[in-house]
C-alpha cells in the first residue's frame, strides 16, 4: 500500500469498547432479555465484553487480525478470579480466590484463596493480591534494585583493593619483579574470595542452631520444595539423619519427603489446651510440656513442664506440636 512502502502493510484493528465507555472504565453487566422469543444463536443472557490481553495480562485496544479476543475479567478481587501474590510471605504465588469475608468495621478486606501449586486454603488480605503483570514489574523493580545494591558493593570492594594496593607500593618503592609478582597474585586471590563470598551470598541461609526433633509437627515453608506442590503442608518429623536434616511424612497427600532442611520448615503449636509439647530450644530443650494459652499475638504460649510441673512463658519458634508417646 503506496508509492513509497517497501513490503506488504499490516493490517489493524481497533476494540471495540461498549457504548459511551471511556478508556480505563468498567463496563455494566449485561442486560437479561425480556423477550418471550428468542432466535436461534441468541442467549437471553446479555453479550460479553471481549477484550485482548498481551502475554503480560495487560489490555490492549488495537490489535492484528491474528490476535484472539477473550471474554473481560472484572477487575479486583472477585471470587473464581485467578490472582498473584504481591507482597508477603506468599509473594508471586498464584492463587484462586474463593470467597470474599464479610466486611469488618477497622480492618482491611480479606478473601480466602487456594493455591494453585498446593491446593492450600488460606486467608489473604485482598491489598495483597494482584495481577500477573503487576507481579512482574514488582519482580523487575526487585531484581534491579538488588542488581545495584550488588554493583555498589563491588565498586566499594574495588575502591578499597585499589587504595591498599597503592599504599603498599608507596610502602615497597621499587619493589623487585618477583615481589609485584607475588602482589599480583594476592590481589588475584582476594578477588576470586569475592567472588565466592558474592555467590554464597545467593544460597539459603544457614540452618542455624539445630532444633530437629522425631515426632514433631512441622508445616514446610519453603516455595521451592516439590516446585511448591508441598508449601504450607502439615506432616510429622520421623527420621532425623543429621542435626539439620530429617525426613517428613506430609498428611495430605500421605507420602515422605527425605532430606528436608530445617529452613525450610517451621513448627505446629496446637490451639486445643492440654496438648502435648516438646521444647526445642533453651535451657528446657528436650522437655515434655502441656500446653496452657497461647497468645497469638505475642508468639508465645505458657506451657507446665511436665518433669518439673512448673509454668513457664516460651516462643512458638521454640515448641512444636508432639504427638510421640511416654517412651519415644
Amino acid at each position: 500500500v503506496g508509492r513509497r512502502r517497501a513490503g506488504p502493510a499490516t493490517p489493524f484493528q481497533y476494540v471495540q469498547r461498549p457504548h459511551r465507555l471511556g478508556l480505563g472504565a468498567e463496563p455494566a453487566a449485561p442486560e437479561v432479555t425480556s423477550k418471550k422469543h428468542i432466535k436461534s444463536g441468541e442467549s437471553r443472557e446479555g453479550k460479553a465484553h471481549k477484550v485482548f490481553l498481551d502475554a503480560e495480562g495487560r489490555q490492549k485496544h488495537v490489535i492484528t487480525l491474528d490476535d484472539k479476543l477473550v471474554d473481560a475479567v472484572k477487575k479486583g478481587v472477585h471470587p473464581g478470579k485467578t490472582m498473584y501474590f504481591l507482597t508477603g510471605r506468599h509473594q508471586g504465588l498464584a492463587c484462586e480466590v474463593l470467597a470474599l469475608e464479610p466486611k469488618v468495621e477497622g480492618r482491611s478486606a480479606r478473601a480466602t484463596v487456594r493455591l494453585l501449586a498446593s491446593n492450600a486454603t488460606l486467608t489473604a488480605r485482598c491489598l495483597k493480591l494482584g495481577e500477573k503483570y503487576e507481579v512482574d514489574a514488582a519482580a523487575a523493580a526487585r531484581a534491579a534494585e538488588k542488581a545495584a545494591r550488588k554493583a555498589q558493593k563491588a565498586e566499594k570492594k574495588s575502591q578499597k583493593s585499589s587504595r591498599d594496593s597503592g599504599a603498599a607500593r608507596e610502602q615497597s618503592g621499587d619493589a623487585a619483579p618477583s615481589a609485584k609478582r607475588h602482589r599480583s597474585g594476592q590481589e588475584d586471590a582476594c578477588r576470586s574470595r569475592a567472588e565466592r563470598s558474592d555467590s554464597e551470598d545467593a544460597a539459603p541461609a544457614d540452618d542455624g542452631p539445630p532444633w530437629l526433633a522425631h515426632h514433631i509437627r512441622v508445616r514446610i515453608v519453603d516455595k521451592a520444595l516439590a516446585r511448591g506442590k508441598l508449601y504450607l503442608k502439615k506432616g510429622t518429623v520421623v527420621d532425623v539423619h543429621q542435626p539439620t536434616v530429617c525426613d517428613v511424612v506430609v498428611d495430605d497427600p500421605r507420602q515422605r519427603v527425605s532430606g528436608v532442611h530445617q529452613w525450610q520448615l517451621e513448627t505446629i503449636v496446637p490451639k486445643k489446651e492440654g496438648d502435648l509439647l516438646l521444647v526445642l530450644r533453651g535451657e528446657h530443650k528436650g522437655q515434655r510440656a502441656k500446653l496452657l494459652h497461647r497468645n497469638a499475638k505475642a508468639g508465645a504460649a505458657a506451657v507446665q513442664l511436665l518433669a518439673e510441673m512448673e509454668v513457664v512463658k516460651i516462643s512458638f519458634d521454640d515448641i512444636a506440636d508432639y504427638v510421640g508417646g511416654d517412651d519415644d
